[in-house]
């Protein structure tokens, strides 16, 4: 073998090598990501809960005079009014409210309920369980292609240093 030839092994070589290397690192990376991505579904599914809505129509805002929530950093910032209907029985709520959307007096808007309990309400719907499912399955999956992507580099020379010179 002449020296160019042993030249152009060594850089393939050192090529496979770095490509072995940046998707071990690329696995470790996807591991981290998928348990995160793992963790958050799953407390996304402990953490529902039976949220029920409602319409309630804005009764009023406080602490405003001319009937609108005040602007701070190009977000409202109030106390919010409902009067919704509950069994037959008229009910007030008060809901701090920091968001980007106006309301006005005498809007009609859907009111978010937890577990029967009057006194917790939110403005927002509830975050659905088929997203926690779905943060499961992404988990899952990044682990999946990161190991499964390492153990092909690892043995598979020619992608491995494919891998190793695009690192480069």
């Amino acid at each position: 073998m002449d020296n160019s030839q042993n030249i152009g092994k060594e850089i393939y070589d050192g090529s496979a090598r770095l490509g072995r290397i940046v998707t071990l690192i690329l696995a470790i990376f996807l591991t981290i990501l998928g348990i995160a991505s793992f963790i958050v579904g799953i407390l996304i599914l402990n953490n529902h809960d039976k949220w029920t809505e409602i319409q309630g129509t804005l009764a009023g805002i406080n602490y405003s005079p001319t009937g609108q929530c005040a602007v701070i950093s190009n977000k409202y910032n109030c106390y919010l009014s409902f009067k919704y209907t509950l069994n037959g029985q008229s009910q007030m709520v008060s809901v701090k409210y920091t968001g980007s959307e106006p309301y006005y007096v005498g809007q009609v808007v859907s009111l978010y309920f937890k577990d029967n309990n009057f006194a917790t309400f939110a403005l927002d719907a509830p975050v659905p369980r088929s997203r926690g499912w779905l943060y499961i399955v992404f988990g899952i999956i990044l682990v999946v292609v990161g190991w499964l992507w390492y153990h092909i580099t690892k043995k598979n020379k020619v992608l491995a240093a494919g891998q190793g010179a695009s690192a480069v």
